[in-house]
């Protein structure tokens, strides 16, 4: 290095990885290409290497780039973490705020989320998905700022699993079949609602009862919802689901607790980055659901 480093121009670098081109880098930072292009004529000079060479189509970063970046993110993350803990006021915050839930608990849960959120955080603008495998990965590259799970043991230590709560698991059935008792719907054909994200898409519940030495007769999975609830309500197909939210009129939840089957699922919990432990909008964004999944433990 053979001048100090100007830390404000470390932003850029990862920009320019991000993008591998410099205009779209000055249009996020709102400056001219040719500014940019400055910027990293001093990044060089600075950091004593060429930093990006130029490919067919796009910019290239050197070898010393990749061992570099990874520090200069988590630095960046630090920084943005400390400045947020100083500056965070819930009614002024005016960010987007990415959620991400698997499709069961948005369906039962999702719309109460989104008003709960909007009440703590009145100015943001509120992304609550889908719950899919690259999910961990956007969570580490702040493309989602909390999301929900089982508790995985197999995850990154990166992404910090703080629990949240418990759910029973339940077979669900059609209103006729309200007053089955779960052993007697444990005979019926089921369709399983698979877990994205979770053990290789794993329906948990089943998996849960098969380490108990229950065998249920599945006759397909499926991952959509409504299409499963569409099989409950009109083909007198039963499932499995965990207890939680609010059912519809015409599901009924038969739970295991209740028929005296013990099956224990994993906890369930807020899945975020582990750098982010403390952050006011993080420790919010728990509070408000877990306030919402699980009303009755608070």
């Amino acid at each position: 290095m053979t001048e100090p480093l100007d830390l404000n121009l470390l932003k850029v670098l990862i920009l320019i990885n991000k993008h591998r081109q410099l205009r779209p880098v000055a249009k996020e930072l709102g400056k001219t290409e040719s500014a940019v292009s400055k910027y990293l004529a001093k990044l060089r000079i600075q950091l004593d290497d060429t930093l990006f060479v130029r490919g067919a189509h796009r910019l290239e970063p050197t070898e010393f780039t990749l061992k570099l970046l990874p520090q200069i993110s988590a630095g960046l993350d630090l920084l943005d973490g400390a400045i947020a803990r100083q500056e965070f006021i819930p009614q002024a915050y005016d960010k987007v705020v990415r959620i991400a839930l698997p499709e069961i608990v948005q369906h039962l849960i999702g719309a109460d989320l989104m008003v709960a959120l909007w009440e703590v955080l009145p100015k943001a603008q509120v992304q609550i998905t889908n719950w899919h495998d690259l999910t961990p990965e956007h969570i580490l590259d702040n493309k989602v700022d909390i999301g929900v799970q089982y508790f995985n043991p197999m995850q990154t230590k990166s992404i910090y699993q703080q629990k949240l709560g418990r759910v029973v698991g339940s077979i669900v059935s059609c209103e006729d079949d309200k007053l089955k008792t779960a052993k007697e719907l444990l005979k019926r054909r089921f369709v399983v609602l698979e877990m994205k994200g979770w053990h290789q898409n794993q329906a948990i519940i089943k998996t849960s009862l098969e380490e108990v030495g229950i065998e249920i007769n599945s006759v397909g999975t499926i991952d959509n919802m409504h299409a499963l609830l569409d099989l409950v309500r009109k083909r007198h197909i039963v499932s499995l689901l965990p207890n939680i939210g609010k059912a519809s009129e015409d599901i009924v939840y038969h739970s295991f607790s209740e028929s005296g089957i013990a099956v224990d699922l994993p906890n369930v919990v807020a899945n975020y980055k582990a750098l982010n432990m403390g952050s006011p909008l993080h420790v919010l964004l728990y509070k408000t659901l877990k306030d919402v999944m699980f009303p009755k433990a608070n």
